[in-house]
C-alpha cells in the first residue's frame, strides 16, 4: 500500500508531496511499529480482558468438575 503512494512523494505539487509523506508514515506507524509496541510492552488495556476471560474460564471449568 505504502509503495503507491510513495511516487507521490516525489510529486512537484506541493500538497500532494506533503500528504502522501503524511500518509506514508501513519501507514508504516499502524502497520509496523504500533503492533511491535503491543507485542513487546504487552500494555494492560491488552492483556486485561485475555487474563478475565482466562480467569472466567477456569471458574467455569471448578463448576462442572
Amino acid at each position: 500500500m505504502v509503495g503507491g503512494i510513495l511516487p507521490a512523494a516525489f510529486s512537484p505539487l506541493l500538497f500532494h508531496n506533503e500528504m502522501s509523506l503524511l500518509l506514508i508514515f501513519l501507514m508504516s506507524t499502524n502497520i509496523l511499529i504500533l503492533p511491535a509496541y503491543i507485542t513487546g510492552r504487552r500494555p494492560n488495556f491488552v492483556t486485561r480482558y485475555r487474563t478475565a476471560a482466562a480467569s472466567e474460564a477456569r471458574m467455569a471449568g471448578a463448576y462442572t468438575s
